[in-house]
């Protein structure tokens, strides 16, 4: 089962931390830069118009009051980056999402989180326009996006709903492709791992030619992607699920077990008599263990709650439930590391100028993209009933002393037979390993006319449509109800490893269907004009505006098949209809107030507004006020306020209920984390809240809740308000004319963001419950008779808080070194001084600022930096790129972690390259050259493979060979 929802995920992203950085204004000499500067520097002394990332105006020389990082199309190309995820899971504005080692959890799509604030709360844009969401996530998926087309990404963080619209709370990432290309090129590398595993091949081929004396253009491209898969089992570090038991690691897993387990807490079962072995505690019945000889097992009743059927033959064991001899079941080495993944691009543009006021230009993108999830055999824990006369445990002894003392004699379903009816978990690992093949196809069709209506006016009018298609296949599950009736008759044997037959297993296996569409179509108009006689008396440019009309329109409809409640395996997948529209106007101004006056170079103001009329939330408003002040030259100040919204999406709205399996401590139920952690006074409290919800004196503080994943039932709510943030930014730009090539930014940023949607989260209602006596959460969970939870549910509101403030950091400076060539350094650094979150109003901000785990997720470090040294000499260059993570702490410690927290984390990659003739560009690198180690962390706190896969490398150090032919 997967182990989060959808919901649960998106409220991780929201915990995690707010990584920015600005950018610097001057571009750099070098020949592979990896970084194109900030918009000040695109806007040279040319008076060619240009429209930067974060403005619609058209104009020379313009200058954001936001921060604004551009990768230039080298970047990826020297970092071999075959996955745009890939590189900007790097940066410190970003806090990674999903990616290639998303596996569980993870969707098999690729994401990117700006500032952490949530992949749904950062704006991915196509050349300025926004791209085709996933039906499954209402995010972009990235493996649609042609990297080998990609020639820079604008990255700019803080909200930008007044621009572009809803959705860009945390700012902006927005791919510009190869639009004006003339020639033929071939792209191919491939890069494999030092242990020959984890290979990745990419080729792509573009071709392109200007025609009618340059009037026009046409660009296609293919391409081709294949990225094999990597199990956990194919590393030390990942192959066993660990547990941090307070003085190391232990091997754990799951009650779930392929020889079943029967969970028999409370039960009379007489050990000695039914097993034929010693008692596994001493006669008293105290924890204290008999010596080795007297226990050769070397666990004691308490150590245990349940039996197997023993995976070695006939015969009943008790289960051990923790220690080096434990019958925990190990899922880990059969999920996958390294997702694989197959891709197909297909991409075509073109433009022809008929004359300056008229310009046609379209352009078409085709992207299939293969990929898959694997998990462990499916587990089932649910009340199985056992007849006495079931013919398997015929000549079993033990399993039919075991059966018939628990059935004590009873009749349970009146068939005529003693019977026990029992809460049993079980690992099919006879249906082989949960597979969910998931096969995206996207398309993109976009045209429209721009031209120059006067020498300071121009226009643009665009119509896009875009259709994302999802197919996902799940084998491995298994039909609960099947199941059961199975056991009931007699014809499926559970009393043995191995034990079922071909012929059974096709009576419970069952192979689930998704379908998923999502459809967006965008018309829009605008108009932009400069210096067009409107300007203040102190300065010498006009003021400049721009301003037009919008029409969106978004359709999902996700349909499953063979998902249902009655499967276990993989989450139910019930069908999503839903569709909004939306008619938005837009305005933005840019005006020069004084120019050319002493300690008043330039001083500029900015301002947009937004209002969007939905079909599901009405009417909103978004807006932004700016300013850049250059008292004299190579000092500029900037700030800016921006209140930004998001709308909900059709998932948050439509979705029906869907089950998940998140990882909750029961404070009801024993164990490092749970009842045990509380002082006597809490304990005291959780006891009473427990009994009086149904859970018996007696078990509450023990050891029942066997599973940490607790079934939870999650759905949308079409009553849901929009999001609303405010953000504030405030930052400095030094280009000092003394140390020419050095360029210094710094910016300070504050958000927050209101009426968050999302569910409640897991723990948080189970803590109201038991903890704080807080009666609606109670009523939110179903317990069986014995205490153990068997559900509970929280569908989507408005009810949290983010916040967020810190500092960003650039550092731009590039040398000429005479005869040894050109040398250039580039950081990008964050410092976060809080990255809080508060679920509801009644609860305390949790703030996750340093700290990893749940409620916050993804490590959420104080501060990181980013710095490149590149060096360049003729027609050889190299770079070292060094990334360092501070130090961060696990926010679940109470002194009683094996690890409480992970160091500083450093990891280093070295490119060289070749510009070996006109045509012929080589490079080969080392990615995690030094084989940074592993970080491990215990499996309670971790996100998947004992760690945190996509802040943290888990393959190892990695090569590559990239080659380009240019003609």
């Amino acid at each position: 089962m997967t182990s989060t929802t959808l919901s649960e995920r998106t409220r991780s992203f929201c915990l995690k931390s707010l990584l920015a950085a600005g950018a610097s204004t001057a571009a750099l000499a070098i020949g592979a830069p990896a970084f194109a500067q900030e918009d000040d520097a695109a806007a040279d002394a040319s008076e060619d118009r240009i429209v930067v990332t974060g403005s619609r105006i058209e104009r020379a020389g313009l200058s954001s009051s936001s921060p604004i990082t551009s990768v230039g199309r080298q970047e990826f190309t020297l970092a071999n980056t075959v996955n745009s995820e890939q590189f900007l899971n790097t940066l410190p504005q970003t806090v990674p999402g999903f990616d290639s080692s998303s596996n569980n959890p993870g969707t098999g799509e690729a994401t990117v989180d700006l500032r952490g604030l949530g992949a749904v709360r950062t704006l991915v844009l196509v050349n300025g326009r926004r791209y085709v969401t996933s039906s499954q996530s209402a995010a972009v998926d990235l493996n649609t996006i042609p990297t080998a087309l990609v020639e820079n990404v604008d990255i700019l963080t803080g909200g930008a709903s007044a621009i572009y619209g809803s959705d860009a709370m945390a700012g902006v990432v927005n791919f510009t492709l190869r639009d004006d290309f003339e020639g033929l090129e071939i792209d191919t590398s491939y890069e494999t791992s030092q242990e020959g595993d984890a290979g990745i091949f990419n080729t792509s081929l573009t071709f392109g030619s200007n025609f009618d004396d340059g009037r026009g253009n046409i660009v296609f491209n293919l391409g081709y992607n294949n990225r094999e898969s990597l199990l956990q089992g194919d590393r030390d570090e990942a192959f066993f699920t660990l547990n941090d038991n307070g003085s190391g690691f232990s091997e754990t897993g799951s009650v779930n077990v392929p020889s079943t387990f029967l969970f028999t807490p409370g039960s009379t079962v007489d050990y000695t008599e039914v097993l034929g072995i010693n008692p596994p505690c001493d006669v008293e019945g105290t924890q204290e263990a008999l010596d080795d000889d007297d226990n050769p097992l070397g666990f004691c009743t308490t150590d245990s709650f349940g039996v197997i059927f023993s995976p070695d033959g006939p015969g009943v064991d008790v289960f051990v439930n923790s220690g080096p001899n434990t019958n925990r079941y190990n899922y880990a080495p059969v999920n996958y590391l390294q997702l694989p993944q197959e891709r197909y691009t297909v991409f075509t543009s073109g433009s022809y100028e008929f004359s300056e006021m008229v310009e046609f230009y379209g352009q078409a993108v085709y992207v299939s993209s293969q990929t898959e999830q694997l998990l462990a055999p499916t587990p089932v824990f649910t009340t199985i009933t056992i007849n006495v006369d079931n013919p398997f445990l015929d000549g079993d002894t033990e399993a039919l002393a075991l059966i018939n003392q628990l059935s004590g004699g009873t009749d349970a379903d009146g068939d005529g037979v003693d019977d026990v009816s029992i809460l049993a978990g079980r690992r099919f690992k006879e249906l082989g390993g949960r597979s969910s093949f998931l096969n995206s196809n996207s398309f993109q069709a976009q045209g429209g006319v721009r031209g120059d209506l006067s020498e300071t006016w121009s226009y643009d009018i665009f119509g896009s449509f875009a259709q994302n298609n999802v197919t996902i296949t799940q084998t491995g599950n298994v039909n609960v109800p099947n199941y059961q009736q199975a056991v009931r008759d007699g014809t499926l044997n559970i009393f043995d490893d191995n034990a079922i037959s071909p012929s059974s297993a096709l009576t419970i296996f069952q192979t689930g269907n998704i379908t998923g569409q999502t459809e967006q179509t965008v018309i829009s108009a605008s108009v932009s004009g400069a210096d067009f006689g409107l300007a203040s008396p102190m300065a010498e440019d006009g003021v400049a505006v721009a301003g037009g009309f919008e029409y969106r329109e978004e359709a999902l409809s996700t349909i499953g098949a063979g998902l249902g409640s009655d499967v276990a395996g993989f989450n139910q997948a019930p069908d999503v209809f839903g569709r909004f529209d939306v008619y938005e106007v837009f305005g933005e101004v840019n005006a020069p107030i004084i120019q050319g006056a002493p300690l008043v170079e330039d001083l500029t103001l900015t301002g947009a507004y937004r209002y969007s009329d939905y079909s599901t939330v009405g009417g909103i408003s978004s807006y932004a006020g700016g300013v850049s002040w250059t008292p004299v030259g190579g000092f500029r100040f900037r700030a800016q306020f921006q209140r930004a919204v998001r709308a909900p999406n059709i998932i948050e709205l439509f979705q029906p209920i869907v089950n998940g399996f998140p990882n909750i401590e029961d404070p009801c139920s024993g164990g490092l984390g749970g009842f045990d952690a509380f002082d006597a006074a809490t304990q005291a409290t959780v006891t009473a809240n427990c009994t009086a919800d149904g859970v018996p004196t007696a078990a509450v503080g023990t050891p029942f809740q066997a599973n940490a994943q607790i079934e939870g039932l999650f759905g949308g709510n079409p009553d849901l308000d929009e999001e609303t943030a405010d953000t504030f930014t405030l930052g400095v730009v030094l280009e000092p004319a003394a140390i020419p090539g050095l360029v210094i930014t710094a910016d300070y940023y504050d958000i927050e963001i209101e009426d968050v949607i999302g569910t409640v989260p897991s723990q948080t209602i189970f803590d109201l419950c038991y903890v704080d006596g807080v009666g609606e959460f109670c009523g939110l969970i179903t317990r069986s008779a014995a205490g153990p939870v068997q559900i509970f549910q929280a569908n989507n509101v408005n009810s949290a808080l983010l916040a967020t403030d810190g500092v960003d950091l650039s550092l731009d400076y590039s040398m000429d070194l005479g005869g040894l060539g050109t040398l250039s350094i580039y950081s990008l650094a964050n410092v976060t001084f809080e990255n809080s979150f508060q679920s509801l109003p009644t609860e305390a901000s949790v703030d996750c600022a340093g700290f990893y785990a749940p409620p916050c997720g993804e490590p959420t470090p104080n501060w990181s930096v980013n710095t490149r040294f590149d060096w360049e000499l003729g027609d050889f260059g190299a770079r070292l790129r060094w990334q360092r993570i501070s130090s961060v702490d696990d926010i679940t410690d109470t002194g009683q972690r094996f690890v409480p927290g992970v160091d500083a984390y450093d990891q280093v990659d070295l490119t060289g390259f070749w510009q070996a003739t006109d045509e012929v560009f080589l490079s080969v690198g080392i990615e995690n050259l030094f084989d940074t180690d592993y970080v491990l962390i215990g499996d309670a706190s971790a996100e998947q493979s004992n760690t945190f896969p996509a802040t943290y490398d888990t393959i190892g150090r990695t090569f590559f060979a990239r080659a380009v032919l240019q003609f």
